[in-house]
Parts: C-alpha cells; sequence; structure tokens
C-alpha cells in the first residue's frame, strides 16, 4: 500500500505534461491488462485448458496427504536445489525476465518499438497473473500443509515461475523456454519440499501462470473489448470506461 501511495504521489509531482504522459500509458496498459485478463479467463479457446488444469489438480490431490508426508519431502531434492526454487519463484524470475526480454531483443535485431511491446506484454501479463493468483488465495483459502496460513491454493511461487516460462516461450519459441521451464518445475517440487504446498497447489499454480499468459497472448492490443481513459491533472484522477462490442484476435508479439 506504500509503495502504491509513494508511486502515486510520483505521479502528481510530475509536471502537467509528464503527468498526461504517464495518464496515458497507465490507461493503456489497464486497458490492456483487464481486456486480456478477462480474455485468458473466459474465452472458448481457454476452455480446454483451464479444464486441464481443473483436473489435474484435482487428480494430483488423491497425492496431497502421501507427497507432504516427512518421509517423502525429505527425498524430492537437496536442500540447495530446494533454495534454488524458493528463490527464483519469489522474486528473482519476475525480476530476470524483463532485462533479459531487453537483452534478447538488442542481441536478436529487434526494433526499439517492438521491444517496448514485448516488455509491455511481459510486465502486463506477469502483474496479472500476481494479481490473479493472490485473489485466489484469497478466495479458496487452504491451509498450507505445514499449517501455517490459508494461503496454500494456488501456489504463488509456481504461478510466477511457470508464467516467466511462458512468457519466453511465447516471444522466443520452445527451445529458448525450455530452461525456464526446468526452473519452474524446480520451484513447484521446492514448494512441497519446503512443505509449503500441496502437489494440487503446485499443478493449479503451473496452470494459472501458463493460462493466464496464453490469453495474454492471444488478445490483438488495437482491438480490446473496451476502452479506459484516465485524465490526471492537478485538481485529481478521472477514469472513465467505456464498453463497446469488438472481437479480439491474436496478437503479433
Amino acid at each position: 500500500m506504500q509503495k502504491s501511495l509513494l508511486s502515486l504521489m510520483l505521479i502528481l509531482s510530475l509536471p502537467v505534461q509528464a503527468q498526461s504522459t504517464a495518464g496515458s500509458w497507465v490507461a493503456a496498459m489497464t486497458r490492456y491488462s483487464l481486456a486480456s485478463t478477462i480474455h485468458a479467463v473466459a474465452a472458448p479457446e481457454m476452455r480446454l485448458h483451464w479444464a486441464a488444469t481443473a483436473m489435474g489438480a484435482l487428480a494430483v490431490s488423491r497425492l496431497d496427504s502421501w507427497a507432504t508426508s516427512g518421509e517423502v519431502r525429505g527425498k524430492i531434492m537437496s536442500q540447495p536445489q530446494a533454495f534454488i526454487g524458493d528463490k527464483w519463484g519469489d522474486p528473482v524470475a519476475a525480476i530476470v525476465a524483463l532485462p533479459s526480454i531487453f537483452l534478447a531483443d538488442k542481441i536478436l535485431g529487434h526494433s526499439s518499438a517492438d521491444t517496448k511491446n514485448r516488455l509491455e506484454f511481459a510486465v502486463a501479463s506477469l502483474v496479472s497473473v500476481g494479481i490473479t493468483t493472490v485473489v485466489a488465495k484469497e478466495l479458496f483459502r487452504r491451509k498450507r500443509p505445514n499449517g501455517i496460513g490459508h494461503r496454500s491454493f494456488p501456489s504463488g511461487h509456481t504461478s510466477i515461475a511457470f508464467a516467466v516460462a511462458e512468457v519466453v516461450r511465447q516471444l522466443y519459441g520452445n527451445l529458448a523456454s525450455a530452461p525456464f521451464y526446468l526452473l519452474a518445475v524446480n520451484t513447484g517440487l521446492s514448494r512441497i519440499h519446503d512443505n509449503k504446498h500441496y502437489p494440487s497447489d503446485i499443478v493449479a499454480g503451473a496452470g494459472l501462470g501458463i493460462g493466464i499468459i496464453r490469453g495474454f497472448s492471444m488478445v490483438d492490443r488495437a482491438a480490446l473489448p473496451f476502452s479506459v481513459s484516465v485524465n490526471m491533472g492537478r485538481t485529481g484522477i478521472v477514469a472513465r470506461l467505456s464498453w463497446p462490442v469488438t472481437s479480439l484476435h491474436r496478437a503479433k508479439l
């Protein structure tokens, strides 16, 4: 909350022209994020993915008690490997992703405009994954296997790790994403090793992270289903929302 207030104060302290530019960018990113998240959750193309995620989590839930028992958890991985998985899921993966995209685009010769679009895709989609995961945790309020807290389902570390891997796959292909998917799997297993999550939490987190990113990749930012306008001036902030009927098309990242 404090970080949000500081960010808002920083924007409002800018000159009027800078505020207008920042406001336009925030409005565009808000419209993009909301439309893409809605598409990821509700689009017909995503129904199979969410059904597979739900069935996978339900099937794996039969192993929850067994997999989180002490004798099983201790054999999953070494402590250094678990440490890497924990840190990769929070927050290293998301931090590493953005500069990596920038550097990769420079090496591959992408234009500045393309790099900007790809970075905005990564930022908006990863933020959406984080927010959606938090909302899901509060809705389900599942107790962790270690008995501490009620935010077990789905695994946030896992959703972010798999989301980063899917961002890389969408931008650079299957081969480039393979190491990131291996790191994501390691993160998921480390959460069981640390007794923080059940296997069903891991499957749900992986499905959530991948699904949201896939939904974002299908949205054409030039044909969003609603528009948001935000005017930021010295008198305050005014936001307007309109919802015309239009169609979505696969984005060209």
